[in-house]
């Protein structure tokens, strides 16, 4: 299942393989997985079964939160740059709606029921991502431009994401007909 979750990403991502180098971005989302693992694999601990996700999701956020303030004061040009986004309306939209929907709602679920999967099972569930977000590309920008505001094209559907994508939802299946032995 590893390896067709990995086959499927390469797919997915499309990389030149030719000149392939890591950019500052790329490096910034391997560290950001790293601390995912560990979040996965902390989750994945017996010991947490019993939380109570709602209360350590806030906890988290409040961190996370605390954190993004700090940084924010140190590297804002001048107080006024805080305060500019807020005069979009759509940025705000936009903002209210990737905190509550694709942040909050999602760790708080994950925080409930992750616990009782294994940390691979887990793992390997999460990688079904790249295959929602490419579906939801094929309609969503064009949606979301309209009412921000902007022009962003919707992509097309091709043969890399029906192969990468029937990769990773191959290996879900698998994993979920032959589930990894949890210790």
């Amino acid at each position: 299942s590893v390896l067709l979750v990995l086959a499927g990403a390469a797919i997915l991502a499309q990389p030149d393989w030719r000149h392939f180098q890591l950019g500052r971005g790329e490096a910034e989302t391997l560290l950001s997985s790293v601390f995912f693992m560990g979040q996965i694999l902390y989750l994945g601990l017996g010991k947490f079964s019993a939380n109570r996700a709602v209360a350590v999701t806030w906890v988290m956020f409040l961190v996370e939160a605390g954190a993004a303030v700090a940084l924010a004061l140190a590297v804002m040009p001048d107080p006024a740059a805080l305060f500019q986004p807020w005069h979009s309306s759509a940025w705000v939209a936009f903002t209210l709606a990737l905190t509550v929907l694709c942040t909050l709602c999602a760790f708080l679920i994950m925080n409930q029921w992750q616990p009782k999967l294994g940390p691979i099972e887990a793992g390997l569930i999460y990688c079904a991502e790249p295959v929602f977000a490419s579906v939801l590309v094929l309609f969503v920008p064009a949606w979301l431009s309209t009412w921000g505001g902007f022009n962003y094209a919707n992509e097309t559907a091709g043969f890399h994401l029906l192969l990468g994508g029937g990769l990773i939802t191959a290996a879900n299946v698998l994993v979920q007909l032959n589930p990894p032995a949890v210790s």
